[in-house]
């Protein structure tokens, strides 16, 4: 006898994942947008090398950006650290956006996000956008520290259109 299969709705309304399978942000690329991205990656990689205690990665892939729930085709940077190996040295959350606005790269208010456990901005150029978020445990005010050592950095950086994004509708 055969029974037929029962299909929950927990499969039926699961979120699609990150990636290829949201649709692809509004790109208008420059004839440098390529070149521009992997050597921003490649720059900012080199810069959080040298952050004491800093474990680095870089790959090209594509990547979610949650703010308008679309997928861009770039690299990413991903960096994990401590703060007792910082010492008196700033998080790179606070100096990285300098770091990239030092190469041309301009802010946009279209990511901004801030909170006792992280931080995301946003910066672009004509045909490109670096979103750079930082996480770490939860800040406590009262004993000014972190509940936890580690913080986490990401700097995704991919197509985008040539004007800089507005922040998405309420």
């Amino acid at each position: 006898m055969l029974r037929p299969l029962v299909v929950t709705s927990l499969l039926l309304t699961s979120a699609a994942p990150p990636g290829p399978h949201r649709p692809a942000c509004a790109v208008t690329p420059t004839s440098r947008s390529p070149a521009l991205i992997r050597t921003t990656c490649d720059d900012v990689r080199t810069a959080l090398k040298r952050v004491p205690g800093a474990r680095v990665r870089l790959a090209s892939t594509v990547f979610l950006d949650e703010r308008f729930d679309c997928s861009r085709q770039g690299c990413v940077v991903w960096m994990k650290g401590s703060f007792k190996k910082l010492k008196d040295q700033a998080s790179p959350d606070s100096w990285l956006a300098d770091f990239i606005e030092q190469r041309g790269w301009s802010r946009t208010s279209s990511h901004d996000a801030d909170g006792p456990d992280g931080t995301v901005y946003a910066l672009h150029q004509p045909g490109a956008l670096c979103i750079v978020e930082g996480r770490w445990s939860h800040f406590d005010d009262e004993h000014g520290g972190h509940t936890e050592d580690w913080y986490r950095i990401t700097v995704s950086c991919g197509g985008a259109g040539a004007e800089a994004p507005s922040p998405p509708g309420p």
